[in-house]
């Protein structure tokens, strides 16, 4: 009896080894220290959005480059990546099926895609600036005021908050575009025929404005405030946009994005040099250049779609249909296309 009970005494003690052995070497394989790595299957795998931004919304560079966006979608289980852009219409039209899920851009890109049927919804305004959304004139010029664009050559690009105020502008001083010269040309056209003296007048936004007025002296004859007055900042709003389906079943991650955004704002408001040199090293500017359009960025405060953020893309929209530049009026509270946090 007593050697069979050595014999399972000692059969039980080496199966104890074993077992002790296997979950040593377990626990050595999950140490950072040994180089091991344990896969975690709690953890499931992050799925990437695509986001969009262009080089005219510089708070959506910033956001890029200095906010906790990754992080905090990453806790939604979501990766980011980032792609650029060269106008609105552009982001817009990749919004589709989830080419990319969100971007940011003029509120005007958001009419032509709504007629289009595009599958994106506006999630939040930004308000606008004042200053550098400008009626400009070289420094040597003799107008001195709306009143003094009769007859004169005025430059914008077509279908832009800027060609809004300009008519606005001159509503204001009993003058119509049939009293200009009015001409559509591209921003980036238009800024070397500016300092050629081709045109007399241009309606133009920043950074543009701030380089005119670097390299040609340009001086403002009528921006937003003195256009609009106290609804300017919403007059000249931008935009931030969803595609449909991802904002429908990601509301979390579409408050992440606004409230980042709003973050990215007040810190850009407080810290005007910083921000500039971050967005010359990115655009490969002029600091100081960049410094003008952060300081007169306006307060970019981020608000949710509502009537009061809605009602000047009504006008807008409503003024492009007056004048030909859409075939269709528009209903710009379309719940289609807006989103409304709830």
């Amino acid at each position: 009896m007593k050697t069979t009970s050595r014999k399972l005494f000692f059969i039980s003690a080496m199966v104890l080894v074993l077992l002790l052995t296997a979950c040593s070497g377990n626990n050595a394989s999950s140490n950072p220290s040994t180089g091991g790595t344990a896969p975690d299957s709690t953890k499931k795998d992050l799925v990437e959005i695509k986001l969009g931004y262009q080089k005219g919304m510089p708070l959506l560079s910033l956001l890029k480059e200095k906010s906790n966006l990754a992080q905090r979608l990453e806790a939604e289980g979501f990766k980011i990546s980032w792609n650029e852009f060269s106008a609105t219409p552009a982001m817009l039209e990749a919004m589709v099926d989830g080419g990319i899920v969100f971007g940011g851009g003029g509120a005007t890109g958001s009419i032509y895609a709504q007629q289009a049927g595009r599958s994106f919804v506006r999630i939040g305004a930004q308000t606008g600036v004042s200053g550098g959304s400008s009626i400009i004139v070289r420094g040597d010029s003799d107008i001195q005021s709306v009143k003094d664009l009769k007859g004169k050559k005025v430059v914008v690009s077509k279908g832009t908050t800027q060609h809004y105020m300009l008519v606005r502008a001159l509503e204001k001083e009993g003058l119509s575009v049939n009293d200009i010269q009015l001409q559509f040309i591209n921003p980036a056209e238009a800024f070397s025929a500016f300092g050629s003296k081709n045109f007399d007048a241009w309606a133009i936004w920043d950074p543009f404005t701030a380089e005119a007025e670097a390299s040609f002296d340009a001086r403002v004859i009528a921006d937003n405030t003195s256009v609009f007055g106290d609804k300017a900042p919403l007059e000249g709003e931008n935009l931030y946009y969803a595609e449909r389906k991802f904002a429908n079943e990601h509301p979390n991650a579409i408050k992440i994005i606004l409230d980042e955004l709003a973050i990215v704002g007040k810190w850009a408001n407080e810290n005007t040099d910083e921000a500039a040199k971050i967005l010359a090293n990115l655009y490969s500017s002029n600091a100081d250049i960049l410094k003008v359009v952060e300081e007169r960025g306006g307060t970019r405060e981020i608000l949710p779609m509502s009537e009061a953020t809605i009602e000047p893309l009504q006008n807008i929209s409503d003024f492009f249909y007056e004048q030909g530049v859409i075939p269709e009026k528009l209903n710009a509270s379309d719940e289609n296309f807006n989103w409304f946090v709830k």
